[in-house]
């Protein structure tokens, strides 16, 4: 590292920065003032591989600090291009931020664009970050957004003693296939090492349901649930994900899953709507799913009627203890009019 300094003490003793210059590898560091009233400052970081360990990229930024009636005041402004942590990358960015009332009250703001990693549909046209507020008490502003789809969040809690606690307070979320989806109230959210925490969190959208999710997570334990209810959801919305199949209808349901020494999944599930290939068209008066898949095996059943009251009857059993095992048995019981599941299952048992 070099570098030089001009340093002197006013008439009144105390202490002046004239210019600070200081250069290493990849960086270089500028700074002027009184410490007792003002300093300005700038850098330039060629090389950021060079100071931190799995980050890369190029910034610059200039700042000032210094104290206005014993309280102390900051603003910075920073930008960079090819930001990089591990398989992350942004291509340009900026950050800013100042004090409000006092030191302990800031405003940071972080925009950037084309966020990027080895997940496709996880990359971003445009990510904007606000913070308003001091620890005990703050709002986070989020907004993230890809060609077709965005996402919009707002969060109020407060950080002590190592753990965020507060509320999901606005929700939107919308995309060119699944349409608007939009919380109906705020959600309590836990964030820390020892416990994360969600829920329960409602969103809905017009025409096409809701769905509610609440869980946990405590990674010391590596103990985690998860509950997923949905009333009136939309089976429209599957068909971008079912090759060569289009459905419509709606469904009710729930899914609670938990994680600990031994695993469980519950679930429930009707459905009511229509399925339909190039060469087959299934109209489902009712369907029913039930499973109950824990440490003792798996217990499921499935029924479905058709509009011509045709009944199709499948049971689905395993005894493959405290293993995610799939199903070891099936017995298939289609009535005299259900034309359309007969010989559609090989390998069930029919009675």
């Amino acid at each position: 590292m070099t570098g030089a300094a001009d340093l002197s003490f006013d008439s009144q003793q105390q202490f002046e920065i004239s210019s600070l210059y200081l250069r290493g590898d990849g960086f270089e560091l500028q700074a002027a003032g009184n410490p007792n009233q003002q300093v300005e400052l700038s850098w330039h970081i060629d090389r950021l591989e060079q100071l931190l360990t799995d980050w890369r990229g190029q910034l610059s930024g200039t700042g000032r600090v210094g104290f206005r009636s014993s309280t102390l005041e900051a603003q910075f402004s920073s930008q960079g291009v090819q930001l990089g942590y591990r398989d992350w990358q942004l291509s340009r960015w900026q950050l800013s931020g100042t004090t409000l009332n006092d030191q302990s009250h800031w405003q940071l703001s972080l925009k950037g664009d084309q966020l990027s990693g080895t997940e496709p549909s996880l990359a971003l046209d445009r990510i904007t970050v606000d913070l308003t507020g001091s620890l005990d008490r703050h709002a986070i502003t989020l907004a993230l957004s890809q060609p077709e789809a965005s996402l919009q969040a707002v969060f109020q809690g407060r950080l002590h003693e190592q753990s965020w606690q507060g509320e999901l307070t606005r929700f939107i979320g919308r995309d060119a296939q699944l349409g608007r989806w939009q919380a109906h109230h705020p959600a309590p959210l836990t964030l820390s090492a020892k416990r994360l925490q969600l829920g329960p969190l409602k969103i809905g959208s017009e025409g096409h349901g809701s769905v509610q999710l609440q869980g946990y997570f405590l990674p010391p334990d590596r103990r985690s649930e998860a509950a997923l209810e949905w009333q009136r959801l939309n089976l429209s919305l599957l068909n971008p994900w079912l090759a060569g199949w289009e459905i419509s209808g709606n469904s009710d349901g729930s899914v609670l899953l938990q994680l600990a020494q031994e695993r469980s999944l519950h679930g429930q599930l009707s459905l009511q709507g229509q399925a339909r290939n190039e060469t087959l068209a299934i109209n489902l008066k009712q369907g029913t799913w039930l499973a109950d898949w824990n440490g003792q095996g798996l217990k499921s059943s499935l029924s479905i009627q058709t509009d011509d009251s045709g009944v199709l009857s499948v049971d689905l059993s395993s005894e493959q203890n405290h293993a995610w095992a799939g199903p070891s048995r099936a017995n298939s019981r289609p009535t005299e009019k259900a034309s359309t599941f007969r010989n559609s299952a090989p390998g069930c048992q029919q009675s």
